[in-house]
């Protein structure tokens, strides 16, 4: 069964499984900067742990934030399309 869907739908369709994955790589960004315990300034590091921590940082705010943007394709993800979870509640109230 072959699903036909209208302009529109097509790119939401797209855009929600992009976003998909960016969470998803949002996420195991997080996870490797929590088990190394990466959370330092720069001066309490030596060598490349830093820089290697700035990486994983700027990857998680770039992957996740995408998902929360206004694109040339389609506008933001609708919140109707938001699962809302105590758990994930945290991070819009900004009570963390």
């Amino acid at each position: 069964m072959e699903v036909q869907l209208n302009d529109h739908d097509a790119k939401l369709y797209g855009k929600l499984f992009v976003s998909r994955n960016d969470i998803g790589f949002a996420q195991y960004c997080a996870s490797v900067l929590l088990k190394k315990g990466w959370h330092s300034q720069w001066w309490e590091r030596r060598g490349t742990v830093y820089q290697q921590q700035a990486v994983y940082t700027s990857a998680l705010v770039t992957a996740y934030g995408r998902a929360f943007t206004k694109s040339r394709m389609v506008e933001v993800t609708p919140p109707s399309y938001w699962r809302s979870t105590t758990r994930t509640n945290w991070l819009y109230t900004g009570n963390y």
